[in-house]
């Protein structure tokens, strides 16, 4: 089997999923969805030229985070926020599947709004993609 970031109907529904993420919420100028090997499955916004570098950072803060919550005892991780004065970075597991979702949102952004649409958006492409597989 391919792996993820080569099958094609994976890429169509992570496409299409981060570009619904982006007409729910304007202020995200760029998102990418990674395997949990660092690959770019698809990306949307305006960034799209560092997919690639964003992908392989996805990876390795995914991979530490993972490390953090099992060291200390907690569930698995569900999702990083990195926070600056410009904005803010949010990524998410997929549930049940290799992949991860990043999103970059501006300032204007709430927190708890980008939490929430991330999640939809996780659980929107978990729920395509298990349709696809069965």
């Amino acid at each position: 089997m391919k792996p993820l970031h080569q099958q094609e109907p994976v890429r169509e529904v992570c496409a299409a999923a981060l570009q619904q993420l982006g007409r729910d919420c304007p202020s995200m100028t760029f998102a990418v969805m990674v395997s949990d090997d660092g690959f770019e499955v698809a990306s949307a916004g305006s960034h799209a030229q560092q997919g690639g570098r964003l992908a392989s950072m996805t990876s390795s803060m995914q991979a530490l985070g993972d490390a953090v919550a099992r060291e200390m005892k907690l569930a698995a991780c569900d999702h990083i926020l990195l926070e600056s004065i410009n904005g803010h970075i949010l990524q998410r597991r997929i549930p049940n599947h290799e992949l991860v979702l990043c999103a970059v949102f501006d300032h204007h952004e709430l927190v708890g709004r980008a939490v929430f649409a991330t999640s939809e958006c996780a659980s929107t492409v978990s729920t395509n993609l298990m349709r696809q597989a069965a």
